[in-house]
C-alpha cells in the first residue's frame, strides 16, 4: 500500500526509514534505479532486507529485534 512504511536494513547494521510512496517507481520496460541513488549508502554498502509495516499497526508492544 503506498500509505505504508518500509524498514531498509543494510549490511553494514543501518536501517533507513522511508514512506512507500516516496520511493521512485519503476516502470517494467525502465531501467531499474540504484538504492545510492535515493539513500545515502556509503561505498560498497548493500541492502539487505526491507520490512513494510502500516504506522497505524504499531503500538507500545511492536519492536524490532536485530541479532548477529
Amino acid at each position: 500500500s503506498a500509505k505504508a512504511s518500509v524498514l531498509i536494513f543494510t549490511d553494514t547494521g543501518r536501517v533507513f526509514r522511508s514512506r512507500v510512496f516516496e520511493l521512485p517507481l519503476v516502470q517494467r520496460n525502465n531501467r531499474p534505479r540504484a538504492w545510492a541513488n535515493f539513500l545515502d549508502l556509503k561505498d560498497g554498502e548493500r541492502v539487505l532486507k526491507m520490512v513494510p509495516y502500516r504506522e497505524e499497526e504499531i503500538d507500545d508492544q511492536h519492536f524490532v529485534l536485530l541479532c548477529s
